[in-house]
């Protein structure tokens, strides 16, 4: 049987035993992008699954009828769809893992409930955590990759906010599709700008930036011989019913 586990469970722990009467539940998640993506039910069910995590040691089978069940839900789990964001991995790495984890937690099973203190991270410090994810998965999707410090930089002095997240995306999304315009029509050599360069406020010019009206490159004698052609055929048109009519 295939077993899947939640990615970053020990985030989510507040007591090293196993089986704990509740987990912590970050309110970074208003700023994970992957998160954002879910259908609404599937962010519900990862917060089950989050839950199931603890009680089963992060080691659950990968059956979206059995996780249904287990969960008490109408709808099926959409395991698939979690696994492709990277909220759960099935099998051997993450397993791997697990078992470590259980082997470290196993040392202390006679302390009772005892809150964790290796080294837990701030809220600042795991929202900046967060944000570098999100300006790297960024970097990624950007064509030119120059001036990766300086575009980090301006990434955390500009995106502040799920929506800035959002925006930027959408700009780069459109610059692309602007530069492929452009090189389309006669300027193949359009540089990119350098990824330090569009990171510093540039990218604002294109979130809701449209493409210019596409313009006629016909010539006039091209345009007259065009009407011409189109006359002939309408006069071809009307003449060949009577013209039927008197070969039958």
């Amino acid at each position: 049987m295939e077993y899947f586990s939640v990615k970053n469970h020990k985030k989510f722990q507040h007591y090293k035993n196993r089986t704990p009467p509740w987990i912590k539940l970050h309110r970074t998640i208003f700023t994970d992008y992957e998160f954002s993506c879910l259908q609404d039910a599937s962010k519900l069910h990862l917060i089950l699954i989050w839950l199931l995590a603890s009680e089963m040691d992060n080691k659950i089978p990968y059956d979206p009828d059995w996780v249904q069940k287990r969960l008490g839900l109408q709808k099926p789990v959409n395991l698939k769809a979690l696994k492709e964001k990277g909220f759960i991995a099935v099998d051997s790495v993450m397993l791997a893992e697990c078992l470590q984890g259980a082997r470290a937690e196993g040392e202390g099973e006679g302390e009772g409930y005892k809150q964790e203190t290796e080294n837990p991270l701030s809220e600042k410090e795991e929202f900046a955590l967060v944000w570098e994810n999100r300006f790297e998965q960024a970097w990624i999707a950007y064509p030119e990759k120059k001036g990766k410090d300086k575009a980090r930089r301006h990434f955390k002095a500009q995106v502040l906010t799920f929506l800035d997240l959002d925006d930027l995306l959408r700009a780069m999304g459109n610059y692309e599709a602007e530069t492929a315009r452009v090189r389309a029509n006669g300027h193949a050599d359009r540089a990119w700008m350098h990824g330090g360069t569009w990171f510093n406020k540039n990218w604002r010019d294109f979130i809701a930036y449209e493409p210019p009206p596409e313009v006629d490159q016909k010539s006039p004698l091209q345009k007259d011989l065009e009407k011409f052609k189109a006359v002939g055929e309408e006069w071809i048109n009307e003449t060949e019913e009577p013209r039927k009519g008197l070969i039958s």
